[in-house]
């Protein structure tokens, strides 16, 4: 009996996705330390790689789809820094596309396996995984190449069906009409009412999903993901050369003069964006150094050990939009971090070997929270004890307008 197959296995860019997964289960297994956080992240990767456009493929509307395949490129490119990672600190060389299809026999029989069969049967007779690490890194890296590439094609392909016919909502509405048309037609007063409806619900929605706080929300996501991976790169820069980045490595601005911080450091700050003409080139750990979505009116800061000339810790701060953001607190920036002066303008930090400077709470014998009704009520004291909640906002002054960190 024929088994069914659902659309999405029919795709190049699904089917090329199932050796990767395969293949990194395998490789991790063989080359990655099963105690290292490296080897699970690798594994979720590239199953997201996979999964994900399974996943778009079920969504009701082409907006989901789009936005799931974009998970899958974006886990994939992941994937591809970890392989290009280990491939940096064992001294193999990554080959050239062509040269790659030369060298590794498997690429063309996988391929031949994908193009010979319209689905992959539930176990695909790929070859075995080259022994030797040089060929199974290049393998990994060319096939996530071929598969990025083949994904990008589908995320534009869905776009372009999308403008031409429009999303889930463009073609329920599509259907309401026709039906209506079909029963009985519309009479003028029926086309007010619905523009009327149409309009108020329009008005409903853009009060609803609020586009300003949207936008805000995708700024500091972007600010979130670019400091966690700069955090995991600048460990890589460490492993390599036994110190953290000095400024001319990093930021594109000269460093602030030394200064002592909360916890007697000497620090010094410089800031980072890839986009500015005097940033330095971080290659081989980044093709560009981030930058933050509103530069110039932003920008990161990369606080570091300048007491020696080889740092051996660093802070990299942000501000993000929503204060509200329960990372914040997370992060230990819950009353503002960074610098002292002036006033701890950032909200966010990752860090090594240091701390975030900020405002302690426990620095403080009283404190004050505000309730579900907006009402600040002190909730720490000498007389009345400790009934402070430490995972939401925490003020040191009595008006509730001065936050403190936990």
């Amino acid at each position: 009996m024929k088994s069914y197959k659902a659309g999405y296995e029919y795709l190049l860019a699904y089917k090329i996705t199932v050796p990767i997964y395969d293949y990194t289960v395998k490789f991790v297994d063989k080359y990655i330390s099963k105690f290292s956080r490296t080897c699970d992240q690798m594994v979720q990767a590239a199953r997201s790689g996979m999964q994900n456009i399974s996943e778009g493929y079920k969504q009701e509307g082409l907006k989901g789809y789009i936005k799931l395949s974009g998970v899958a490129r974006g886990s994939l490119e992941e994937l591809l820094k970890d392989y290009v990672a280990y491939a940096r600190q064992h001294k193999i060389e990554i080959w050239e596309k062509e040269e790659a299809k030369g060298k590794i026999r498997e690429i063309g029989v996988i391929w031949e396996i994908i193009r010979k069969n319209p689905t992959l049967s539930d176990s695909p007779n790929f070859p075995s995984l080259p022994d030797s690490p040089d060929l199974a890194v290049n393998l990994l890296i060319t096939l996530i190449h071929q598969a990025n590439y083949l994904i990008d094609k589908l995320i534009s392909s869905l776009k372009e069906k999308h403008m031409r016919e429009g999303g889930l909502t463009e073609e329920l509405y599509k259907k309401r009409v026709e039906y209506r048309k079909n029963q009985l037609g519309f009479t003028f007063i029926e086309l007010m009412v619905v523009t009327t409806i149409t309009g108020i619900l329009i008005v409903a929605m853009i009060a609803f999903f609020d586009p300003i706080k949207q936008i805000q929300k995708s700024q500091d996501g972007k600010r979130i993901s670019e400091l966690n991976t700069l955090q995991k790169v600048l460990e890589d820069f460490y492993n390599d050369k036994n110190r953290f980045p000095l400024p001319s490595n990093i930021c594109f601005d000269s460093p602030s003069a030394p200064r002592t911080d909360l916890y007697g450091k000497t620090a010094c700050s410089c800031h980072i964006c890839g986009n500015s003409s005097t940033s330095p080139s971080f290659s081989p750990y980044l093709p560009s150094l981030p930058c933050d979505p509103q530069s110039t009116q932003k920008e990161y800061l990369y606080d570091y050990d300048c007491s020696t000339a080889s740092p051996g810790w660093y802070r990299i701060y942000t501000k993000l939009s929503l204060e509200n953001n329960p990372v914040i607190i997370q992060a230990g920036c819950g009353g503002g971090c960074g610098p002292p002066i002036p006033d701890f303008p950032y909200n966010y930090a990752v860090y090594s070997n240091a701390q975030p400077e900020t405002i302690l709470c426990s620095d403080y014998v009283r404190l004050w929270q505000k309730d579900g009704f907006g009402n600040c009520n002190i909730c720490k004291s000498p007389s009345g004890g400790n009934v402070c909640d430490y995972n939401n906002n925490l003020y040191y002054q009595s008006g509730c307008t001065q936050k403190c960190s936990p």
